[in-house]
């Protein structure tokens, strides 16, 4: 889940950055003849820098190689914790 949470982040840094651009600079956006104002630009800035964060804050609390941890463990010996049965 790492790279996932890494792309997410870099994907939501992405959209982030264009909706503060837009905002700061003033660009015009319409969908159909619907004209898009600049304070919903902001919020979406807000939100989507906010799932940015979370998203590249959430990689640092994971360890970097956890199925090659996983797997060490499962063909270790001296580190089954399965016991065998008898």
């Amino acid at each position: 889940m790492r790279r996932y949470e890494q792309v997410s982040g870099a994907f939501f840094t992405v959209f982030a950055l264009a909706q503060l651009t837009r905002s700061l600079l003033g660009w015009p956006a319409q969908v159909g003849s619907v004209s898009i104002p600049i304070w919903l630009s902001i919020i979406a800035f807000l939100i989507t820098g906010s799932l940015a964060i979370w998203g590249f804050s959430s990689v640092e609390g994971q360890p970097p190689n956890t199925r090659l941890t996983l797997a060490a463990r499962v063909d270790c010996p001296s580190k089954n914790l399965v016991s065998p049965s008898t």
